[in-house]
């Protein structure tokens, strides 16, 4: 149980990355605006 949730969000965290990562080259770097769940 712990290892599929595990799986699932660690696979739910790279597309995110991956698509924040297309965005960010999709467009201009002064455009973006990123939400407030990525400030780390």
């Amino acid at each position: 149980m712990d290892e599929k949730i595990r799986r699932s969000l660690l696979v739910g965290i790279l597309c995110i990355m991956g698509i924040l990562i297309i965005w960010g080259l999709a467009s201009p770097p002064t455009t973006i605006e990123f939400p407030n769940f990525t400030h780390t």
